[in-house]
């Protein structure tokens, strides 16, 4: 059974042909199969978006730098803006989920 890219909690998926037998020697039913996701240690997720608290310095906030941080992929390089604020959120697009319609990736 394949469960897609970008499933969310509590989705069905559909497994033609394997459910109960039909009535009278019919053909097999469909499997109807809700999907459970378990959170993530490092993200949160919201839509395709993923989410990463990232403590940084105060040096790093006022000068801007140049940082590496975890994703779906590996580390990616992720540029803070000088003077960037407490709690800013920065995006590196494409680095979401996939969206199961789109295929499009969120941040």
């Amino acid at each position: 059974m394949r469960i897609p890219p970008g499933i969310h909690h509590g989705q069905a998926v559909r497994v033609a042909g394997e459910g109960e037998p039909g009535a009278d020697g019919g053909p097999r039913g469909d499997l109807h199969v809700v999907v459970a996701v378990n959170e993530h240690h490092l993200f949160t997720r919201e839509d395709d978006h993923l989410i990463l608290h990232m403590p940084v310095s105060f040096t790093q906030l006022a000068l801007g730098a140049k940082v590496q941080v975890p994703s779906l992929n590996g580390k990616v390089d992720l540029t803070i803006k000088p003077g960037a604020q407490h709690g800013e959120i920065c995006r590196l697009p494409g680095q979401g989920l996939p969206n199961l319609r789109s295929g499009r990736r969120g941040t």
